[in-house]
């Protein structure tokens, strides 16, 4: 047994933030009792509820705004107060103390609450606030927080491992299975530190098009970038389409398409990027002149067209495509001018047939179609929507406070998604009911990446956040473009691509920089600003994927890039 007997006071509707603080009890071998999940008919504390209080040296309540409802904490804080009282009287030795773990910010503390210490998370990350319990508690240092019951108490709760890293603030986010792959990904790929003095420069450049763009000095990247399971890399600009491997060899090139749309148009538009699953390509293209404007779907293997769908705009002064595509077997998702209305649509791959059309509200720029387990998910002018895959009926919308143009991510049960005021959301992905949601204040176009319980988002601002993806918890957010002082904030720092994670690093492309920063710390370790051009007008990063080891990103010139980690 380790440090003091506790006694774990929450709500109900806490019952998520209890587990992760039984589960850092559990794994510091320490001795807890902990209040009902249910409760009974009345608030009386039953009398094994009143011996563990007496039991207990610190008593641990969970502050949140259901705190307020809760008529079972009132009485466990009343009575442990009595039985302070009683201590100091006798004047016994033995020091109770109470613990506020504060978990919301509408939490009201009442007028007979007199902690002996309160640990506000809401300003902390989970690793620095679980230092300040574990002081709290006796348990004595980060070494001996780590027992042989840990690994198997948290990976059994499937919850996080709680060890901090004292002032520096350094944590391990990592249940037991996500320990075990992070072990084995570490014996096929380097770690890379901030000694490398290899990090963040060109390993190679490819020259996509022999022309050179229609503006070379222009901001918007020439190059589109999209990657399929396969470790094929495919790059389209404005009238070539080239198909790298893992060695970056070129294994084909087509000059057969001239006017392939590869840019947004406005800092504010989602760049509209290719889509590939390994067995079709998609892309939009201009033909008459720039008059007529296609969805294309071609064959991977031998770049045949399966579908060549004409794109009939309702507003003639947006001429953009829509956001990126998704293909479920032979049904192709998109957001889709139908009748002259924005609709979430599904396309037969084969005839180009229009299957269904569902008006969801879209705004400009239109946001891009997410599919999972015989479902669509997308965004529009303040809702969100989950829209059965078959034929389009909607299953549940949920509200949103703003436009949604990022792409959703889908991850087991949950479906996180961001939205152009900077709220970024986790919602039941059966249900559509929020799980958690966050105000980070920037506005998010990019879809999020997740990697071992960890989402990392990056906002318009320029700036990279890693949250917890149960709970939202945040952990630390980095900008990512050249240089915060004169970019946050500008069309130089705009994050509109996902984030890519690779060994110990995730990779993020804001305005003209490619920024990799470290997974556990937030700190940057370098970064990759594109050369300037003749002009004082800067371009922009496009990408990264990961290829044979590097990041590989686009440009403003026709290339692709491969940088190293």
């Amino acid at each position: 047994m380790a440090g003091k007997l506790v006694y774990v006071s929450f709500a109900p509707e806490d019952a998520r933030d209890g587990d992760i603080v039984t589960a850092a009890l559990d794994a510091w071998e320490v001795t807890y009792a902990q209040s009902p999940r249910h409760l009974g008919a009345d608030d009386h504390l039953s009398d094994q509820q009143q011996a563990a209080l007496r039991q207990c040296e610190v008593c641990l309540r969970l502050c949140s705004f259901a705190t307020a409802d809760s008529a079972l904490m009132s009485a466990e804080l009343r009575y442990f107060t009595e039985l302070q009282a009683e201590d100091q009287h006798q004047r016994r030795r033995r020091q109770r103390a109470l613990v506020n773990i504060i978990l919301d910010t509408r939490y009201i503390r009442e007028t007979f609450d007199k902690a002996t210490l309160f640990i506000d998370t809401s300003q902390k990350t989970r690793a620095l606030w679980l230092d300040e319990l574990a002081r709290a508690i006796g348990v004595a240092t980060p070494a001996r927080r780590i027992s042989r019951r840990a690994a198997l108490a948290l990976g059994a709760a499937s919850l996080v491992t709680l060890v901090s890293g004292g002032a520096a603030g350094t944590f391990f986010l990592r249940n037991a299975k996500a320990l075990s792959d992070a072990r084995a990904a570490a014996k096929a790929v380097p770690t890379f530190g901030p000694g490398d003095t290899v990090g963040g420069q060109p390993a190679w450049t490819i020259a996509v098009s022999q022309t050179p763009g229609t503006d070379p000095n222009a901001y918007f990247p020439s190059i589109g970038l999209a990657a399929s399971g396969d470790g094929i890399l495919y790059a389209f600009a404005q009238n070539t389409i080239m198909a790298l491997d893992a060695q970056h060899h070129t294994l084909w090139t087509s000059t057969k398409y001239q006017n392939i749309i590869v840019n947004g148009t406005g800092t504010t538009d989602l760049v509209p990027q290719p889509y590939t699953d390994g067995n079709v390509l998609t892309f939009y293209d201009t033909e008459d002149g720039g008059n007529s404007v296609y969805l294309n779907v071609l064959s991977a293997r031998d770049q045949t067209m399966r579908t060549h769908i004409p794109v009939i705009f309702p507003n003639p002064n947006f001429i953009g495509p829509a956001g990126r595509v998704s293909v479920a077997g032979n049904t192709l998702f998109c957001i889709f001018p139908v009748n002259g209305i924005w609709s979430a649509s599904a396309f037969d791959l084969t005839t180009g047939k229009n299957l269904w059309a569902v008006v969801v509200g879209t705004g400009t720029p239109h946001p891009s179609v997410t599919y999972a387990n015989g479902r669509v998910y997308v965004g529009g002018s303040y809702a969100f929507y989950c829209l059965n895959a078959a034929d389009g009926t909607q299953i549940w919308r949920y509200p949103f406070p703003s436009v949604v143009v990022s792409t959703a991510v889908v991850d087991a049960h949950t479906v996180y998604v961001g939205a152009l005021d900077g709220t970024f959301i986790a919602l039941d992905a059966h249900s559509g009911a929020m799980r958690w949601q966050l105000a980070c204040g920037n506005p998010f176009i990019a879809p999020a990446t997740i990697d071992n319980g960890i989402i990392y988002i990056g906002d318009a601002s320029g700036y990279l956040w890693a949250l917890d993806a149960q709970h939202g918890t945040y952990y630390w957010r980095t900008f990512a473009g050249a240089e915060e002082k004169f970019d946050a904030g500008t069309q130089y720092a705009v994050i509109n691509y996902q984030p890519v994670v690779y060994g110990n690093l995730v990779a993020v492309a804001a305005g003209d920089t490619l920024s990799a920063i470290d997974l556990v710390t937030g700190v940057r370790r370098w970064p990759y600003q594109l050369p300037s051009t003749p002009t004082a007008q800067r371009g922009t990063v496009s990408g990264p994927y990961v290829l044979g080891g590097v990041f590989a990103i686009g440009d403003a010139q026709n290339h692709v890039i491969g940088i190293n980690p």
